[in-house]
């Protein structure tokens, strides 16, 4: 291919593409474009060559964009408002944001500067509907999942106060680890219903003082089966189904209802299984008194990293000793984040 031929297809290609290219000489002035900056600027053939570069911005753009070129520089610029963008005008005085970029070029012996620049105005209105479409999901969800947990409290008020309380210390430990915004949502969710199979169980047998029997307890650990199903027929972006799954697996292989080991278990249900256990400890329930929280952070310690992972157990561990944390939503029969340690020979924990 000769030069010639070569200079043809790259002018070729210049001009199909969507995006405006501008070139500047070392004075920032505008000495050839491609015909999508002409289209963009609603300029004719060759009205924008010998334009200073600083004409494109809008009046209203408070930058200098003469100041901010360097043609000598050998990294891109690039021209960002706080939301990534810049307004531009036409020779029609139309204003629109814009991404743009310039980069540093040699031709024919002399530095110049390429510009490419683009109109966002469609993408901007498309993320406005994307955002108001994502905060209206998120509000369908958030609601279907209160709705699945009051079905619990309408059978069971036990389960529904702990997982109120499981999701709050879950947050409150996510939020010590660092959990990205999405994460937390997930967390926050996964709490509200990790234990919505219990309405399969019979209300007589969660509530009944005592231990369970063999069979009840094999009845009891069904739960999590169950709900794993109930959550799974909801489409959510978060996991929260693996949550009621997998929140009585243990780091050792020794949980259910899979027997996973370490990283085989959800990270977000290795939190909620923190928080779990933290709740069940230190509330009263119909079959024992709260065992206090002394009791419940030892057995989270003495456990870490065989049961427990190591990283929300440290955090669940700060957030009591260090940060005081007390839930805002009260058991149900009493107990919670003060300490119970007046009770004599508090009772074995009923796994459940």
């Amino acid at each position: 291919m000769t030069k010639s031929e070569l200079l043809s297809v790259s002018q070729t290609v210049v001009n199909r593409t969507s995006d405006g290219i501008l070139v500047l000489d070392e004075n920032n002035l505008i000495t050839r474009c491609n015909r999508s900056a002409e289209r963009l600027l609603d300029a004719a053939p060759n009205e924008l060559n010998g334009k200073d570069f600083s004409w494109i911005f809008a009046k209203n753009d408070r930058r200098t964009p003469k100041n901010l070129i360097s043609i000598s520089n050998s990294n891109p610029i690039a021209f960002q408002d706080e939301n990534g963008e810049v307004w531009l005008r036409s020779e029609l005085g139309r204003n629109f944001p814009a991404e743009i970029e310039t980069v540093p070029a040699i031709e024919n012996g002399k530095e110049v500067s390429v510009v490419l620049f683009q109109d966002v105005t469609t993408k901007r209105a498309s993320q406005r509907v994307i955002d108001r479409w994502d905060a209206y999901s998120k509000d369908v969800l958030r609601n279907t999942i209160e709705v699945l947990g009051q079905t619990v409290a309408q059978r069971d008020p036990y389960t529904a106060h702990h997982q109120l309380r499981v999701s709050e210390l879950s947050a409150a430990i996510g939020t010590l680890m660092g959990l990205s915004s999405d994460d937390m949502i997930g967390l926050e969710f996964g709490g509200l219903i990790h234990d919505i199979g219990k309405i399969h169980i019979p209300g007589e047998i969660l509530t009944r003082p005592g231990r369970f029997s063999r069979e009840e307890f094999d009845l009891v650990k069904t739960h999590s089966v169950i709900g794993h199903g109930i959550v799974s027929i909801i489409d959510l972006p978060w996991p929260v189904a693996d949550i009621a799954h997998q929140h009585h697996e243990r780091l050792d292989g020794t949980g259910y209802p899979q027997g996973l080991k370490g990283s085989e278990i959800d990270r977000l249900a290795r939190i909620t299984a923190v928080a779990d256990v933290m709740e069940s400890m230190t509330s009263h329930r119909p079959y024992r008194p709260g065992l206090g929280t002394d009791r419940a952070l030892s057995e989270l310690m003495e456990n870490k990293s065989t049961l427990y992972d190591p990283d929300p157990v440290d955090a669940c561990v700060m957030l009591f000793d260090s940060d005081g944390f007390e839930w805002s939503v009260n058991s149900i029969l009493g107990g919670g984040a003060k300490n119970t340690n007046d009770i004599s020979a508090p009772q074995k924990v009923r796994s459940n």
